[in-house]
């Protein structure tokens, strides 16, 4: 949603030197009801936006879905930092930066508005629960249900075994169609955003922090696993346990 915005591909267009990089393909998952109902959805898939100096050095990382104005803010605070480090003494530059990422991530983001978006249940997010984005730990109602797989509980919370409380929730979505036809719910969206700059922009800033030179592929399968929550080397992104743990056939 962010990047098909006229104003936010203007500004990235005319202030920095845009390269995509495809890190793995986003997995689809499949379920077949029967009589002809399957459900397809992308499971887990993420973005993250690395912005770089011309040395190749990565000097930030804005983690996962954004609305296009907070996007366009992070963006410019980025030309910002670009700035200044241009300008920095080339010897003083990797302290400087982790300076500059260490008072970030100990700078509290958490206003009023963030709270009460971050307050939402993570279970109206249907994509990441079709399968569970979890695996569910002792005690939890999935073992309480001994008539039930691990994997039929997150369906039925995905899929909506309320409908009443999906009506609802239904009058109050804000729906809009990007230009290339997707559509977009701008509720998620604002929960992403809030979500993103709550928790996972100050881990960002504290791995930048540390000591080293940090560049996209010293630090990709990192950001992916540790902030992303979607571990590029593990084929099933954190759900083998779900999938397989309590499956009466498997070997």
């Amino acid at each position: 949603m962010s990047l098909s915005n006229p104003a936010v591909a203007a500004l990235i267009s005319s202030r920095f030197e845009p390269a995509w990089q495809n890190v793995r393909d986003a997995p689809q998952v499949t379920i077949d009801f029967g009589g002809g109902r399957i459900l397809r959805r992308t499971l887990h898939g993420n973005i993250a936006t690395f912005i770089c100096a011309p040395d190749g050095v990565t000097l930030d990382i804005i983690p996962g879905l954004y609305d296009a104005g907070t996007y366009t803010t992070r963006l410019t605070d980025a030309l910002a930092l670009a700035a200044a480090y241009a300008k920095w003494p080339e010897e003083a530059r990797p302290l400087l930066l982790r300076n500059h990422h260490a008072s970030a991530a100990q700078r509290p983001v958490l206003d009023a508005a963030t709270l009460r978006l971050l307050s939402k249940s993570r279970a109206e997010r249907a994509t990441e629960n079709v399968l569970g984005d979890r695996p569910q730990q002792a005690g939890s109602p999935i073992e309480d249900r001994s008539s039930k797989t691990t994997i039929e509980i997150p369906t039925e919370r995905a899929l909506g075994s309320s409908q009443s409380k999906r009506r609802a929730e239904a009058s109050a979505e804000r729906i809009v169609v990007a230009p290339d036809g997707t559509r977009v719910n701008l509720n998620l969206l604002a929960r992403d955003t809030a979500h993103n700059e709550a928790v996972r922009r100050p881990l960002i800033s504290a791995i930048l922090a540390e000591v080293g030179r940090h560049t996209p592929e010293s630090l990709t399968r990192r950001i992916y696993r540790d902030v992303l929550d979607a571990d590029l080397n593990d084929p099933y992104l954190g759900l083998g346990e779900t999938l397989f743990g309590a499956y009466p056939f498997a070997r």
